[in-house]
């Protein structure tokens, strides 16, 4: 296969979706444990928006620009984050690797279990909550009338050892099946915000101000102020989802390498209070 070809391979989806399924036991690698099923996970959930119940759907694993946990770089992932069984923290991900050389390497990523890190459906239950957000999706659906608004997958973006949780809300006509993105969703732990734009919502939640003593996630040094990175990565976001519209994969997964690049930046500069207190461990495993 053409060099120009292999450099654009995805970790199949399908493939990663069985993996993780039975990663959910075989973690355990303690013959008692495993026996006994006291460590077992579940593929976190997320609530199905567009369902009339609501009802709770396992996530599907998604592709992401994001630089894992020691390694110098971003790069393209698949990942798909872990619950404990009945519980709704977050546990871990798993994440396979689509770049030359390590393609078809998974990375196991494991939260340290005495720290409670918010999973996606305590982040949904949160949305749900926020008076200000449930107030603006009711002038949104006041004004669209004909309309219904849309709330799109919750992104799970890890960023060193913190969670970003980005979520888009669109507006839909009846009659022109074609959803417009209104409002972004962004969250941290507990904070939640929705804005117009990307840029928008993290400021928001992070403020805009740069601490004094900035501590949490280690990188390479921050090339611009936070207002500088929240514009950049709303640039290049929204650049990367008209190139998604056109069918422009590999556009898209440039200008999403800037965003995730950016908000990694970001995250070093706001010490994001998502951040556990204590440095997990990961452990990378090969697929069959």
């Amino acid at each position: 296969m053409p060099a120009g070809l292999q450099a654009h391979i995805r970790y199949p989806r399908d493939l990663f979706n069985l993996q993780a399924d039975r990663f959910t036991y075989y973690h355990m690698t303690d013959p008692t444990v495993f026996y006994t099923r006291e460590d077992l996970w579940n593929v976190a959930k997320e609530t199905q928006q567009q369902s009339q119940s609501g009802a709770q759907v396992p996530i599907r694993p998604f592709y992401v620009i994001m630089r894992l946990p020691g390694e110098p770089k971003e790069e393209f992932v698949t990942i798909l984050p872990y619950t404990p069984n009945g519980k709704t923290n977050m546990i871990a991900y798993l994440a396979a690797r689509s770049d030359q050389p390590d393609y078809g390497t998974l990375f196991d990523f494991r939260f340290p279990k005495d720290v409670l890190v918010t999973g996606p459906q305590q982040v949904e239950a949160n949305i749900d909550q926020a008076p200000v957000i449930k107030s603006q999706f009711a002038l949104l659906n006041a004004q669209g009338q004909g309309s219904s608004v849309i709330r799109g997958n919750l992104l799970v973006i890890p960023i060193e050892n913190s969670l970003l949780y980005i979520e888009p809300v669109y507006l839909e006509s009846t009659n022109v099946q074609k959803p417009q993105l209104k409002k972004v969703i962004v969250a941290t732990g507990q904070n939640v915000v929705m804005d117009d734009t990307l840029d928008k919502a993290l400021n928001d939640l992070f403020g805009g101000a740069l601490p004094t003593a900035p501590s949490g996630p280690t990188g390479p040094a921050p090339t611009g102020t936070v207002l500088q990175l929240i514009a950049d990565a709303n640039k290049h976001y929204s650049a990367a989802q008209t190139a998604l519209t056109k069918g422009d994969l590999a556009t898209y997964a440039q200008e999403m390498k800037i965003v995730g690049s950016d908000l990694n930046q970001l995250a070093i500069l706001t010490a994001a209070s998502a951040s556990p207190s204590a440095s997990p461990s990961a452990s990378p495993s090969h697929s069959p």
